[in-house]
């Protein structure tokens, strides 16, 4: 199998439902959401500040895990286990 068929069925089965969802949207829930604008981007703005909120807690978690891999595993700590290896 070639390495481009499946991120080429992948693109056009995305294309396919971005055509077809909003037509299936408008036919089976034309009823909606009775929104005003600001409503909206209210509701919009406080979805993406927690966004990003979590995406800060997660790459501040993600590197204080590196960093204590990092002083596990220092070139000292590594001598030392070296060092306790050949005793008896």
């Amino acid at each position: 199998m070639q390495l481009w068929l499946i991120p080429s069925l992948h693109a056009a089965a995305s294309i396919v439902a971005g055509l077809l969802v909003p037509r299936l949207e408008a036919r089976f829930m034309a009823s909606g959401l009775d929104l005003s604008t600001s409503s909206a981007q209210a509701y919009l703005s406080a979805v993406a500040s927690g966004m990003m909120a979590l995406t800060g807690i997660v790459f501040s978690i993600a590197f204080v895990l590196v960093q204590f891999n990092a002083v596990v595993y220092s070139p000292s700590f590594r001598l030392r286990r070296a060092g306790e290896e050949g005793r008896p």
